[in-house]
């Protein structure tokens, strides 16, 4: 089975020293002689010398104990608080791979991707023994520390069964761990139906699988450059089916996308959208972005004909990954059926071009000053929806 992951310029700089991809706690850990040496005043060297403390403690229990203490940690990750604070010992992969590129390749935000640099796909292999996903097989490592080389199956809603076998449990309820709450302990079932759940229903969605710790080398088979990600994308490749061809050519196919130059491939339409808003075709943001994409996507058709001839393929062009990018004119606003706190909008306003994330609440433009807030455009968004349902 392949497994995919959108790698960031740490990963990638490991990956080209010929290293494995680390879990963030082995990352962070990794990173504490150059966090040390930053700390110049008594309150910086302070902060630096408890975190210093916490990440050690967080090794020695989820990495070099007992495997349990890691399996306890899944919830946070998955709900992104160990994720966020650099201490998980897992690493999240998926099965599927327009769900990679939709989520967490390009600058939508998704969940977690913040950043507005377009990332490269890792193509992972890893053994079918080497996935858990039975309760009872997980709960017989949970007491051992010699089987460092695993992953675990949270398709299928299957962290929700691993919790409900305890075969998983949260920080709070395993007595080795920091954040282990006496009180919450006896109130489990509460406290499944307000976190656990949720998070189950992501990583469902996802189709996330969790490597311990560490991604081998030789499980890396492929690392798709951006532009190669855009072609993939747009032709919907079933990339199980097309596996040999894919992983024996990636570098041949990266370096042709990449000798094709094109501007629009493998970059962000938003960027160029702003960058040559008055020399693009349309009398407004939205106009002139269907008409990038159209163009993009003919641009990617015929680098596809190039692909059919030279390497034998049937690809067709259907689709492009800046789909998933919102963009709006102001009053259009209250036409949106899908947004959460994490999206990220174009929005045109007095002529005037906005970046704007729900997570940083509200509209900014290129100087960050806010022009209008989260809540106005969210009272827009739920004034239409009510005139909608009145003339149903």
């Amino acid at each position: 089975m392949l497994l995919y992951r959108a790698i960031n310029n740490k990963d990638k700089n490991n990956l080209d020293n010929n290293k494995k991809i680390y879990c963030t706690l082995i990352n962070s850990y990794l990173s504490l002689k150059d966090l040390e040496s930053s700390a110049k005043t008594y309150y910086e060297k302070r902060k630096v010398k408890k975190k210093k403390i916490a990440i050690i403690d967080n090794v020695n229990t989820c990495i070099n104990d007992n495997i349990g203490n890691a399996l306890d940690t899944i919830v946070g990750h998955v709900g992104g608080q160990k994720l966020q604070s650099g201490t998980s010992p897992w690493i999240s992969v998926s099965s599927d791979f327009s769900f990679v590129a939709e989520e967490y390749s390009i600058p939508q935000s998704g969940k977690y991707n913040y950043f507005r640099e377009r990332k490269p796909i890792i193509i992972i292999e890893i053994p079918n023994n080497k996935l858990l996903k039975e309760a009872e097989e997980i709960k017989n490592i949970r007491n051992k520390n010699n089987n460092k080389d695993f992953c675990i199956d949270l398709r299928d809603g299957n962290l929700n069964n691993l919790f409900d076998n305890d075969a998983v449990l949260a920080q709070k309820y395993n007595e080795n761990m920091s954040a282990y709450n006496v009180v919450d302990s006896f109130n489990r079932e509460m406290v499944k139906k307000t976190n656990v759940t949720g998070f189950s229903n992501f990583a469902d969605k996802s189709k996330e699988i969790l490597v311990f710790a560490q991604i081998k080398k030789d499980y890396i088979k492929a690392v798709l450059s951006p532009q190669l990600v855009d072609i993939l994308y747009a032709c919907n490749v079933d990339i199980e089916a097309n596996k040999y061809l894919i992983i024996n050519n990636y570098n041949d196919l990266n370096n042709d996308l990449i000798n094709l130059g094109d501007y629009l491939i493998g970059k962000n339409l938003i960027d160029y959208l702003k960058d040559n808003y008055s020399n693009i075709k349309g009398s407004n943001i939205e106009e002139k972005y269907n008409h990038l994409k159209q163009v993009k996507l003919q641009m990617i058709s015929k680098i596809v004909e190039y692909i059919n001839k030279k390497y034998n393929t049937n690809f067709e062009a259907t689709r492009v990954l800046d789909n998933e990018l919102l963009v709006r004119c102001y009053e259009n606003i209250g036409n949106l059926t899908r947004v959460s706190k994490n999206d990220l909008l174009l929005i045109e306003k007095d002529n005037h071009i906005y970046t704007h994330n729900f997570k940083k609440k509200g509209y900014y433009n290129e100087q960050l000053d806010k022009v209008i807030s989260t809540q106005e455009v969210m009272n827009e968004i739920e004034k239409n929806k009510k005139l909608v349902k009145k003339r149903k």
